[in-house]
C-alpha cells in the first residue's frame, strides 16, 4: 500500500482502477490492490441492496411535483458531499439518504415532505450499559422539534485504544427522541449479531444518527470508542 500527496492541480482520487483502488481513509489518502470480494451475497449485505433496489423503483414511480419537491428541499437546506465539500446532495441523495434509515428502523418510505422545518439538535452523548448481564443503550439527546429519531450502532468489543472503527457498527436500535431519556434495551440484537455479550469495562463503538420524520433533516456523530459501564 502507499500513501499519496496530493497537489494543487489534483486534490482527490477515489474508486478503482485496472484492479488499483485509490481510497482516503483515518491514515490519509492511499493506493491499494482491489480486493477480491469474497462472499457478496451475505444476508447484511443483502439488505441495504434490497433497500436501495425498492428505492429506485418508488422514486421511478413519483411525479415530477414530488421530485421537484425534494429538489427544492434540497436547495434550501443544502448538505455537503462527505467526500467533497463543494458539492451538494441533490433531492434524490437527501431522500434515498433519509429512506434508507426509515427502511433500517422499520418505518414506511416517505414520499411526500410533511415540513421543511429543520430542528435543532441537543447532543449529551450516547452509551451503553450491562446490567446484570442485559445491555442497554442509553441517549439524553432531545430536539426542537419532537420530530426526530435516533438509529444507533454498536461494534463488538474493541481494545480501549482503537480509534478507528473501520465500519465495526451494526444497526442495534432506532427510538423515538420524544420519550426523553432513551434506555433501550439491545441484549438479544446484540447477541444475534456479535455472538456475545460486552461486559463491563469492556470498549465499544457507539454510533448514534438522527434522521427527521417529517424530511430529510439527517445529523450524524462519528463513532466513539466508549466504555461499557
Amino acid at each position: 500500500m502507499a500513501r499519496v500527496l496530493y497537489s494543487a492541480l489534483i486534490t482527490s482520487i477515489n474508486g478503482s482502477i485496472g484492479g488499483t483502488t485509490f481510497q482516503r481513509n483515518a491514515y490519509g489518502h492511499t493506493i491499494k490492490k482491489k480486493p477480491n470480494i469474497v462472499n457478496p451475497n451475505t444476508a447484511r449485505q443483502a439488505k441495504p441492496r434490497a433497500a436501495l433496489q425498492t428505492l429506485a423503483g418508488i422514486w421511478a414511480t413519483m411525479s415530477a411535483a414530488q421530485r421537484n419537491a425534494w429538489d427544492a428541499y434540497a436547495t434550501a437546506n443544502p448538505v455537503a458531499s462527505r467526500l467533497n465539500p463543494n458539492a451538494y446532495l441533490t433531492g434524490h441523495a437527501q431522500w434515498l439518504r433519509v429512506n434508507l434509515l426509515r427502511i433500517q428502523a422499520g418505518f414506511s418510505v416517505l414520499i411526500n415532505i410533511v415540513s421543511s422545518a429543520q430542528s435543532v439538535l441537543t447532543y449529551s452523548g450516547a452509551g451503553i450499559t450491562n446490567s446484570a448481564g442485559s445491555l442497554f443503550y442509553g441517549d439524553d439527546a432531545t430536539d426542537s422539534l419532537n420530530v426526530m429519531q435516533v438509529n444507533a450502532y454498536l461494534s463488538a468489543p474493541v481494545k480501549a485504544s482503537q480509534q478507528y472503527d473501520k465500519s465495526r457498527t451494526r444497526f442495534m436500535t432506532s427510538n423515538d427522541l420524544d420519550v426523553g431519556g432513551i434506555f433501550q434495551n439491545v441484549t438479544t440484537n446484540y447477541q444475534n449479531t456479535f455472538g456475545i455479550i460486552a461486559q463491563t469495562t469492556q470498549f465499544v463503538f457507539v454510533r448514534s444518527v438522527y434522521w427527521n420524520r417529517n424530511n430529510g433533516q439527517v445529523i450524524y456523530y462519528p463513532s466513539i470508542n466508549q466504555v461499557v459501564v
